[in-house]
């Protein structure tokens, strides 16, 4: 499995997306399968999902806002990080449930 990095202080969401997503090409050499990214609350989430799902069409991706977003190459406030997994030896897959009945069995 290879892992790649990206962030931006970029605020508008389009070019935001546009930033991370060349940079997590030029480290992983393709899209990665998987993101998961932290986007401070200034950006418009919506917007910043829509236009990462334009740039990665097939990746699964999840994440959620913060108060204050880091990659292993910097500590920031008010910025989008991304870490991104990929590789040919590593397949994703994502699921949802709205209950889940083995839930009770594994808080005893």
């Amino acid at each position: 499995m290879k892992t790649a990095t990206a962030s931006t202080d970029v605020r508008d969401a389009g070019e935001a997306s546009r930033v991370v997503a060349e940079q997590i090409r030029q480290k992983l050499g393709d899209d990665p399968g998987a993101v998961v990214l932290f986007a401070a609350p200034n950006y418009d989430h919506a917007q910043l999902l829509h236009c990462l799902n334009r740039e990665f069409p097939s990746t699964i991706m999840v994440g959620a806002s913060s108060a204050g977003e880091f990659t292993d190459e910097r500590l920031a406030l008010n910025s989008l990080s991304i870490l991104a997994l990929g590789g040919d030896d590593v397949e994703f897959g994502s699921g949802a449930t709205r209950s889940c009945p083995m839930r009770s069995s594994l808080s005893r």
